[in-house]
């Protein structure tokens, strides 16, 4: 496909996207009947098989993890282009003309939907590919900072806090260096399974390099981030028990009940705070609060 096809088909995926999907999905398929009845009122001299195509793709596109609705929306295009054929009075030299018609019809319809739905398949795999982490599976940081910004939008709007947390594996060089790089590895591994299996369904858990991980909490005040921040300070070291070797982490925590100015600025200070622990003595975690127009209070 060429690149001005590309773009055609990315500006439509892209629109698509933002429907609300079971709307898009029953208003698609809510018009196949419509479009049966315009393809009767045309006439079957007139072509229509290309309008059936619209909203079949769109179930298609939508429906990347459900193999039944474009089935069934499939069967219910073939059987509607053959109710307007036969109202529209076209005449078949015997009954199986109609019935081969409609099977065909049916195979393309249902080739069409299944291509959309690998095509969406392969390109949410590209995305989770693009954006995550290789060894630990977790958010990667081009993908964590874009997460930050877009919750510092948000908190803007609904004037909300923002939360989030820095981590650290102490002495993680020793590690490698006493266990080898499979054992770092499993290090890393079974923190970022611990952070993904003990966190909320809105947070998001990223590697920003090495052995730091941090964790955002969006639409969390002082209160809340502490109690996730505490939860997973003792989980996360019941966790790294299982590997048979101690392992202990720093962490910082930072909230703002304002909305920062940028990603730097959070990041920064919850990495200021994730070395304080550093400094004085490791294996702990201190939260500080950033007030609109007051001193951080730790």
């Amino acid at each position: 496909m060429d690149t001005a096809g590309h773009r055609i088909l990315a500006r439509f995926a892209t629109r698509v996207e933002q429907w609300p999907t079971n709307t898009a999905r029953v208003l698609a398929a809510v018009s196949i009947p419509g479009l049966g009845l315009l393809d009767y009122l045309t006439g079957p001299d007139v072509a229509f098989s290309v309008f059936y195509l619209l909203p079949l793709s769109i179930i298609g596109w939508l429906s990347r993890d459900n193999r039944v609705l474009p089935w069934m929306a499939s069967l219910l295009a073939a059987l509607t282009w053959l109710a307007a054929d036969t109202a529209a009075g076209v005449d078949y030299s015997t009954f199986l003309v109609p019935l081969w018609n409609s099977a065909t019809r049916l195979i393309i319809f249902l080739l069409v939907v299944m291509l959309l739905q690998n095509l969406q398949n392969a390109l949410a795999e590209q995305r989770h590919l693009a954006e995550s982490d290789p060894l630990t599976g977790v958010a990667n940081a081009r993908r964590f900072m874009d997460a930050i910004g877009g919750e510092i939008r948000r908190a803007r709007r609904h004037s909300a806090p923002i939360s989030l947390g820095y981590i650290d594996v102490d002495d993680f060089k020793t590690i490698n260096d006493s266990q080898g790089h499979s054992g770092g590895d499993a290090v890393l591994k079974k923190l970022a399974a611990a952070l993904g299996d003990n966190t909320r369904d809105i947070d998001i858990v990223g590697r920003l390099g090495g052995d730091e991980f941090a964790i955002l909490l969006p639409m969390t005040d002082e209160a809340g981030s502490r109690v996730v921040i505490e939860q997973l300070r003792l989980r996360v070291a019941g966790a790294m028990q299982d590997l048979g070797f101690p392992v202990t982490l720093s962490m910082g925590c930072v909230t703002f009940l304002e909305p920062p100015a940028g990603t730097g600025e959070i990041l920064h200070a919850a990495d200021e705070l994730m070395y304080e622990v550093k400094r004085g003595g490791k294996d702990a975690a201190l939260h500080k609060v950033v007030a609109p127009g007051s001193q951080a209070r730790v």
